[in-house]
């Protein structure tokens, strides 16, 4: 009989703080920890040796595990991964390790036995020398096979792997739990853990998990002497198996940033990578400490989740306004950044996770995803605490709240500043330096109550705002001339008509060509382009007086706007109409993409690479090839600031 995981060699046993005790029985055994698994992590780091589990629970079986169940070593920075390789190096005499690298499944680890191809027990690692007997229970997880494929296959087989929850099927499960009144699991892994060890088999049938194997721990007959080779002989059996990779100790770095930045699609939780000496004979020689295999690390990600707490609950009232609340949190840590607000969405939503103030609450932050609340901590919440009562009436105004919405349109002052800083947004027309601060002393001030108000600022109004210089005041005026002149789809996202965003802008732009086509337009004529509801809003928009009288005041005051696709504005120089260019360089007062918007919107057909056919260059600073390129074609070249100038769009 052979062994992936020997008896241990070291008795370096030391006991832990009653405190850690509490928590490692709450997260192994009750699967209701009062600490999130990062804070968890990084107390157990703290202590000198880790113990391996904690004790089974009474209602089930005791099984002792014939090789003990160890948990792995954490590492947690590119020096803690370094250690662990100078570590085996010496330990086997040589530096050409390879190693079998493969994603670290964040679920609640198992172990497998077959004897003569039958599946005849199944534990929980336990304490890591006795676990729960869950057989009945893992017999119900559709991708543990009864029996191994094949005909051949070894007498013996013990495969130790972890039992997790989708994110899909976590979801669906806790919708379900919601609705029929039962407590919802604060993540997959919890809710894995807790589904595996129901008492009746039926209800874990019922509840959507999923097994993978990661290591064999025994095995007689014959059997693969790599690592790898063993994962891909479970697959032939019918277990699940993590796919590996076999790389190099620099290769286990670049498996590490790969990993972390596509762990979001993957549709299930990872919480690092393991990597483990691929060889067997390597790992028999390397052997095991009374906690973990010496062979084997567990390198972890930055923590995607946190706990913290509930400081406050604000309404914030958006352009059209709808009422949306937002948890102001003790700031916390979490996915490479601080998180202090999370939107909560709407009411319905805040209801259905009973958000309150004071709650402990687990926040999720995957990459560049937007942080969210995933869950209560239940047995954190406070003594007394009660349900957030959504408001009556608006907190901007005091208007009334119909269907969560304030009904008092731009006499709301949050509606007014969020509809302010829509217009000079990037999609809109793209006033430089017009973000919320300054869009909020406008209207606080009293200087902007409609959006003609922006075109009659003077420079002394603008001095006179908070953190405003006369240089940045004069840039801000300078950017709302500019913006005089736009493409008609960037105005049409910019007036606020409900439900036309840049898209249906475009798509509106695009069949009407003209500002008065789409203002003189029939419901029938603008459904067969944006659809029933979308040309509702637009009729409605249009109907209003006031928005009649809104859209006059812009062309009065020298605002036009121009279809890209018929014709440039009458102030333009008319280059680069039809013309090819090419933008090379870096740029310091634009992105490339606005770059190439502005140069789309004056006709110009914007390209990658230049050639005999390109009609002008576009040059930023070290320009590269591309430039030296265009000077031995002969193709003339001009920076950013003689499009804005000869060209303000």
């Amino acid at each position: 009989m052979t062994s992936d995981l020997k008896t241990p060699v070291a008795n370096d046993s030391i006991p832990t703080d009653p405190q850690i005790e509490r928590y490692q029985h709450q997260y192994h055994s009750l699967d209701a920890p009062e600490i999130s698994d990062a804070e968890y992590d990084r107390l157990i780091a703290s202590l000198p040796q880790q113990s391996v589990g904690a004790s089974p629970l009474g209602h089930f079986g005791k099984i002792q595990h014939n090789v003990p169940m160890l948990s792995l070593q954490n590492a947690f920075t590119k020096e803690d991964v370094l250690a662990f390789h100078k570590r085996i190096c010496h330990d086997l005499g040589t530096t050409n390790v390879e190693y079998a690298v493969e994603p670290k499944y964040d679920g609640v680890a198992v172990s497998l036995l077959y004897q003569g191809g039958e599946l005849v027990r199944a534990s929980t690692r336990g304490d890591g020398l006795f676990g729960e007997d869950v057989t009945e229970n893992i017999r119900t997880i559709p991708s543990v096979p009864q029996r191994l494929l094949g005909e051949k296959y070894p007498d013996l087989l013990e495969v130790r792997g972890e039992v997790y929850m989708t994110r899909a099927g976590f979801d669906d499960f806790n919708l379900r739990a919601i609705a029929n009144g039962d407590k919802p699991f604060v993540n997959p892994r919890n809710a894995a853990a807790g589904s595996l060890r129901q008492v009746d088999p039926k209800e874990t049938a019922n509840r959507p998990l999923e097994m993978i194997g990661y290591v064999v721990a025994q095995v007689q007959g014959d059997f693969p002497s790599l690592h790898s080779e063993r994962m891909k002989a479970l697959a032939i059996l019918g277990l699940p198996a993590p796919p590996q990779a076999l790389v190099t100790i620099d290769g286990v770095f670049q498996y590490y940033q790969e990993m972390q930045d596509h762990r979001t699609t993957l549709g299930f939780d990872i919480d690092g990578i393991v990597i483990k000496v691929n060889s067997i004979h390597f790992q028999d020689q390397i052997g095991s400490t009374n906690h973990a295999p010496r062979w084997a690390l567990s390198y972890k990600f930055t923590p995607q989740e946190e706990w913290t707490t509930v400081e406050g609950i604000d309404i914030q009232v958006g352009r059209f306004g709808t009422l949306t609340p937002v948890a102001k949190l003790k700031p916390v840590f979490v996915g490479g950044t601080t998180v202090s607000s999370v939107t909560l969405h709407n009411e319905a939503r805040l209801k259905e996770k009973d958000i309150r103030l004071g709650d402990t609450v687990v926040v999720r932050r995957a990459g560049e995803v937007v942080p969210q609340i995933t869950a209560v901590v239940m047995v954190r919440r406070p003594e007394g605490s009660a349900p957030f009562v959504f408001p009556t009436q608006c907190p901007s105004c005091s208007g009334e709240v119909r269907s969560n919405k304030c009904t008092a349109g731009l006499a709301c002052p949050a509606q007014r500043v969020a509809a302010i800083q829509h217009f000079a947004s990037r999609s809109a027309m793209g006033i430089d330096g017009l973000g919320a601060a300054v869009a909020e002393q406008l209207v606080k001030g009293n200087l902007v109550r409609s959006f003609p108000d922006l075109y009659r600022l003077t420079l002394e109004q603008v001095e006179g705002l908070e953190g405003m210089a006369e240089k940045s005041a004069q840039n801000l005026l300078d950017s709302i001339a500019l913006s005089k002149s736009v493409p008609l789809s960037k105005l049409l996202n910019a007036i606020g008509i409900p439900r036309v965003g840049k898209s249906a802008a475009n798509d509106l732009a695009e069949h009407f060509s003209s500002l008065e086509a789409v203002m003189c337009a029939t419901k029938e004529d603008l459904k067969k382009v944006v659809g029933s509801v979308v040309s509702h809003e637009v009729v409605e928009f249009f109907a209003q007086s006031h928005n009649q009288e809104m859209v006059r005041q812009l062309q009065n005051l020298g605002i036009r706007c121009f279809h890209v696709a018929s014709q440039a504005p009458e102030n333009s120089l008319h280059i680069f109409l039809g013309k090819k260019v090419v933008i090379t360089g870096k740029f310091s007062s634009m992105t490339r993409a606005e770059i190439k918007e502005k140069l789309t919107a004056l006709g110009a057909r914007v390209v990658d690479n230049v050639s005999k056919k390109t009609d002008y260059v576009v040059a930023g600073q070290d320009p590269g090839v591309k430039l030296e390129k265009a000077k031995s074609l002969g193709i003339p070249t001009i920076s950013i600031e003689e499009i804005l100038v000869k060209n303000p769009v």
